[in-house]
């Protein structure tokens, strides 16, 4: 059965078959429930209805010699053999007689219902070729509807490529036409300026010169013609650039013999605070080479940007050891202090413990929050800074 399923549902896909399937348990189920339950039974009456044929037939062969004498000597129907007819073969007879009927019903209700599933199988596999033919008609015209429609947005498409491409057309002859208009209005302002310019050059050469070399020399040749104001004129050029000399001396004069003012003393200060950084870093520089020198970084300094990180890294290593031996003699002092406090006042009120308790969680939360203030600090220092700071 399952072969001859198997061929039917041969060309279907997997949805379809699942659903022939499906419409063929649904035609069958009552017809195969009530197989299902015959054959239960008949499994059940098979061994019983085979004992009974055994033991009738072991009987029988009993009575038979019985009958014969072969047993007793005595040749008839004597007592055993009635014992034996009566007490062992009669009810075994009827009730395999019994069992016999029972299994021959059973077994032609089974044939019977075998040929209503086999029809009901064929009549299911029909309607559902029928619903398939259906199915394939409506696929076929929704696939030559969506076929059209595919061909409509393909014409479509191209029409709308046509348009766009004859707009694009349009809008590059108007550029280019623009352009062209642009190109004759610049030829035409490089002439109007090559000619203003030809005649600029022109006036300047035919103008007198008035730079300041041939004022100069109109100058000096004034001072010469000593009857005609000369001497005055000199005497007046010497006034006047002794006059601005000294106003230009006079501040660096005033600023030379005067005491510093806070201005001077805050720039001071400013380049004395440099000078100090500077010394400290070429101090730090060289500690730092000659480490290098010795050690098995000099592979560092091919990358710049990774010898200022590492310099860098290193000096804020150096401030947080320092910080945190600051740090940790800070607590220690406090320890030892509270420790000494609570030594000597062991019997203190409680007002008193409670404010040395206060004290020392207050001192603890600012070392705390000091500890990350300085290392959210160092942390978040950029490498352009890091950079520019290792160069100075």
């Amino acid at each position: 059965e399952q072969k001859q399923g198997g061929e039917e549902f041969a060309g279907l896909t997997p949805e379809q078959q699942t659903r022939l399937k499906s419409s063929i348990d649904e035609a069958t189920e009552t017809f195969t429930s009530r197989v299902e339950a015959i054959d239960t039974e008949m499994a059940t009456l098979t061994p019983q209805y085979t004992k009974i044929q055994q033991e009738q037939a072991f009987w029988q062969e009993q009575f038979e010699k019985e009958v014969n004498g072969e047993r007793s000597g005595i040749r008839g129907l004597g007592p055993r053999a009635r014992s034996i007819r009566d007490d062992q073969l009669a009810w075994r007879r009827t009730e395999a007689a019994r069992l016999g009927v029972l299994l021959k019903s059973l077994s032609e209700e089974k044939s019977a219902l075998l040929a209503s599933i086999a029809e009901s199988k064929a009549t299911a596999i029909a309607a559902f070729e029928k619903k398939l033919e259906a199915e394939r008609a409506v696929a076929a015209v929704e696939e030559a509807r969506v076929a059209a429609l595919r061909r409509k947005v393909q014409a479509d498409q191209a029409d709308q490529f046509v348009e766009q491409q004859n707009q694009i057309r349009a809008t590059i002859k108007e550029q280019i036409d623009s352009m062209l208009i642009e190109l004759k209005r610049m030829q035409g302002e490089l002439a109007a300026t090559g000619a203003d310019e030809r005649a600029t050059i022109e006036a300047i050469a035919s103008d007198t010169r008035r730079d300041i070399l041939t004022q100069t020399l109109a100058l000096h040749y004034l001072f010469q013609q000593g009857e005609r104001g000369g001497k005055f004129a000199f005497t007046t050029y010497w006034i006047l650039t002794a006059l601005f000399m000294l106003v230009d001396t006079i501040p660096l004069m005033v600023k030379f013999f005067c005491k510093a003012g806070p201005y001077d003393k805050l720039l001071d200060r400013e380049e004395v605070q440099y000078d100090s950084d500077h010394a400290a870093f070429l101090k730090s520089h060289h500690r730092y080479m000659k480490e290098l020198g010795e050690g098995d970084l000099i592979a560092v300094t091919r990358n710049k940007t990774l010898e200022n990180a590492l310099v860098d890294g290193v000096e804020h290593s150096r401030a947080a050891r320092a910080f945190l031996d600051s740090m940790i003699e800070l607590e220690r002092a406090f320890h030892e202090k509270m420790l000494a406090e609570q030594e000597s006042d062991a019997y203190a009120a409680p007002e008193k413990r409670e404010m040395l308790e206060a004290m020392k969680k207050g001192f603890y939360e600012d070392m705390h929050r000091r500890m990350e203030n300085f290392f959210a600090h160092s942390h978040n220092v950029p490498v352009q800074n890091v950079g520019v700071r290792t160069g100075i």
